[in-house]
């Protein structure tokens, strides 16, 4: 992809998560619902704009009116919530084009993740329209996304507490995912300014997110959890891109089993490829690939541990007598030159201690076995 393709996706990221306004299409009464959850988050989390609801079935909803179509608002719509089934999202995204919203997120599955017969069908509709009308789209099968400096909350998690800008982004094609690690960040004090459910990928694409993250001169670490690439070399690409930015990019990569490449399959429809050829060719790009969602904190982490004190400390040297989570979470540290190498927080979490040094680079760009 040419820098000024690059630049063109870097800004459909920027208008799915800075939105004037957000219109939840397929708006519900019930409050646990995810309409309600959506515009809840919302709400709590002081998003500046209108919250529109759209369903013909009600008159009024959340004490306003609830509009039959979204041709019927009061204004131009920004940004759609599609809370439809898959069969009515890409008519749906014509209808919300067409009246000029700019971005959507399409929340439910079935695009052929599922096997079901008429998913690819779905599938390829939806694809026509965003390739045709230029509209913005994250998902479809995804849960909503966080923007902490847009005040965007539209991740369906009713357990967020707090929302803070930080150094850290997260995006993730399984959104149960991208939740259990914000969550596991928060016990630490350490908050993610973006959280981003890609889902599907019909849209929008990890590559494109990793672009814009860096783009914004804030993140300084960017947390990945993929399930399969549909095009490596943008991927790859994007990952460079954010090498020579000083940013980090930890993937935690389903498809080390039989098991997790059918669950990938089963999740999103992408095929996931073998953990060694991600490493082949993702750990020469700088990625540093983990195995855990403990892992995926520990690096965000250690991050947020602040400049190193000059001689803190080094990291450890392999060994064959040590066991090779030890080496991953050195490996992780290793990969933070800049940072604090806290020898008591990795004692806790690795207690297994050699000595001698590594070169960063080494760490970073080779997987232990």
């Amino acid at each position: 992809m040419s820098d000024a393709a690059a630049d063109r996706q870097i800004e459909q990221v920027r208008r799915l998560l800075n939105p004037r306004n957000v219109v939840i299409v397929g708006a519900t009464e019930r409050p646990t619902s995810w309409a309600g959850l959506t515009r809840d988050n919302l709400q709590r989390f002081g998003f500046p704009g209108e919250i529109y609801a759209v369903n013909p079935r009600y008159g009024s909803l959340w004490d306003g009116p609830c509009y039959p179509d979204i041709a019927s608002l009061p204004e131009t719509p920004d940004h759609l919530v599609v809370l439809t089934p898959a069969r009515a999202a890409a008519s749906t995204l014509e209808q919300g084009a067409r009246a000029g919203a700019r971005s959507a997120t399409v929340v439910a599955s079935g695009f052929g993740e599922d096997g079901s017969a008429t998913g690819p069908g779905y599938a390829a509709d939806l694809r026509e329209v965003v390739t045709r009308t230029g509209i913005a789209m994250s998902g479809p099968n995804c849960l909503g996304n966080i923007c902490a400096s847009s005040r965007l909350v539209t991740l369906t998690d009713r357990r967020l507490t707090e929302v803070r800008d930080g150094p850290v982004a997260i995006v993730a094609q399984s959104g149960g995912v991208a939740m259990a690690i914000n969550r596991r960040l928060a016990e630490r004090g350490v908050y993610a300014g973006h959280v981003i459910t890609s889902g599907n990928e019909i849209g929008l694409v990890t590559a494109d997110y990793i672009d814009y993250l860096v783009s914004t001169g804030r993140t300084r670490l960017v947390a990945l959890f993929l399930e399969g690439l549909g095009d490596p070399k943008r991927f790859l690409a994007a990952v460079e891109r954010a090498r020579e930015a000083n940013v980090l990019v930890v993937a935690l990569k389903i498809g080390g089993s039989q098991r997790s490449r059918q669950a990938a399959q089963a999740h999103t429809g992408a095929l996931a490829g073998t953990l060694e050829a991600f490493d082949a060719v993702a750990g020469r790009a700088g990625v540093l690939r983990v195995e855990t969602i403990d892992e995926v904190v520990d690096a965000a982490d250690g991050l947020a541990a602040g400049p190193r004190a000059g001689g803190a400390g080094s990291p450890p040297s392999p060994s064959p007598a040590v066991p090779a989570a030890c080496w991953r979470r050195a490996r992780i540290a290793a990969a933070l030159p800049s940072l604090t190498w806290n020898r008591r927080r990795w004692r806790r979490s690795a207690p297994c201690w050699v000595s001698g040094a590594v070169s960063a680079t080494r760490w970073t760009l080779v997987t232990p076995a």
